[in-house]
């Protein structure tokens, strides 16, 4: 059986290499030998960014802060999805004076600028 290091090479070797699918796996197979690999864990938190796939990025960096609370780097990066998370659900151009609302005086319907 290959150790939790030789599945972090591979899974190197394949986002080196852009092979998605294979690299998630490597990670998954780190982390079935040693469930408790920070290393790991963030590296699947970051893929899973990357892929958009936020609520698997956040898991993944809460479970490293069950293992290790004071993991700032965890902690730094639940924080940045979360604000980002954010900034998705808000619209940027509401809290501004470029955002006029549908109907209103200054607009047809379709978004305009001033």
């Amino acid at each position: 059986m290959e150790s939790a290091n030789y599945w972090i090479g591979v899974y190197r070797n394949c986002l080196d290499e852009l092979k998605i699918p294979e690299a998630q796996a490597a990670l998954d197979k780190v982390l079935e030998i040693d469930p408790q690999n920070i290393e790991a864990m963030i590296e699947r938190a970051d893929l899973n960014f990357k892929l958009q796939n936020f609520d698997k990025a956040i898991d993944d960096l809460q479970d490293v802060l069950k293992i290790d609370p004071d993991n700032e780097t965890a902690q730094m990066k639940v924080q940045f999805i979360h604000d980002i998370l954010y900034m998705i659900r808000t619209d940027i151009f509401e809290s501004t004076n470029l955002y006029e609302p549908p109907n209103s005086i200054f607009n047809d319907g379709n978004q305009r600028f001033r």
